[in-house]
């Protein structure tokens, strides 16, 4: 099975690579820009917003299946526009490229939870809650998903739209909570920092569910999502961004820190999802806790740490 994945060197990309490798797929990577190191899987490094060379390399490469993971999360690196040109109309592009080169192929785009917003209760979130976005990011993820429920019904093409909520796991970007967390009190414990914490509201309850996860239940959704479909992906677990901390703090044995709270703006007190249709199509269901998704996320961050400073120290 030939499977390309747009985005591929993020953190979810990497996950989902390696997770397709081991289930024997051939992968062809494309992204902005090359890999950091080399890399076993076919890559092409191609901007979504040129239509032109997306269409070129997908009328080479003929996959059987494309994993749309490509998207700018935070505007105050790139700016607005580039969020929107990247998100929507790269978006856009793909669907194009994909019905101009009439290629019969499955296609799963990756939304967020963030389209859902705000929805001003604590009940679940189903794929029918009407979407409520409160950034750029989440508008241009919302666009997105009719875009693509647009082209599944109005071209017929094979579409299935992925809702995935909160993910947390080893390779975690900074712009994530779990990982802005984790990293500080990596640093605390590796003496890199003083015992002083900055978090945002703690009394924020999120959906987590560790990548590894979250990647399984896109292969999953790839054999088995119906066209034309939007499904969750979510742990339905409720969990405060303080159990996250103490947590965290516990498996660092770290007991005395001082906490400096930063009020966000992202507001969404509550945010929890339903993955019941994702459930009963696939018989999916989360397997890593999120004790252990901590776990190796911290570790992670205090293999890098380290790594980091022995570098520093070599170049010396």
């Amino acid at each position: 099975m030939r499977v390309c994945v747009t985005g591929w060197t993020g953190f979810v990309g990497a996950h989902l690579v390696e997770y397709l490798l081991m289930q024997n797929c051939e992968v062809i990577g494309i992204a902005r820009r090359a890999p950091a190191v080399a890399h076993a899987v076919q890559w092409w490094t191609c901007d979504l917003r040129e239509r032109g060379q997306l269409q070129y390399i997908l009328s080479q490469v003929q996959p059987d299946w494309v994993v749309h993971l490509a998207a700018v999360r935070i505007v105050q690196n790139t700016g607005v526009e580039h969020l929107y040109t990247t998100n929507v109309l790269g978006t856009l592009n793909l669907l194009e490229a994909i019905r101009a080169a009439c290629l019969d192929t499955r296609i799963l785009v990756v939304g967020s939870s963030a389209e859902y917003g705000d929805i001003g209760h604590t009940r679940p979130v189903t794929e029918t809650t009407p979407l409520s976005p409160v950034n750029h990011y989440g508008i241009s993820k919302a666009t997105a998903r009719m875009l693509s429920m647009y082209y599944a019904r109005q071209y017929r093409m094979h579409i299935v739209y992925a809702c995935p909520f909160n993910h947390v796991g080893p390779g975690e970007p900074l712009t994530l909570v779990c990982s802005r967390l984790a990293h500080q009190i990596a640093r605390i414990k590796l003496g890199l920092q003083r015992p002083c914490i900055q978090v945002f509201n703690l009394d924020n309850v999120r959906d987590f569910t560790d990548v590894r996860d979250i990647v399984r239940a896109y292969w999953m959704l790839m054999k088995a999502g119906r066209s034309g479909e939007v499904y969750n992906i979510c742990s339905e677990r409720p969990t405060s961004i303080r159990t996250i901390l103490n947590t965290l703090l516990t498996l660092a044995d770290i007991n005395q820190v001082d906490i400096q709270t930063t009020v966000s703006n992202s507001g969404i007190p509550y945010q929890v999802g339903s993955a019941r249709k994702l459930r009963e199509q696939t018989g999916w269901c989360p397997q890593i806790p999120l004790n252990r998704s901590l776990h190796d996320l911290f570790q992670w961050w205090v293999h890098q740490l380290t790594a980091r400073r022995l570098r520093n120290c070599q170049s010396y």
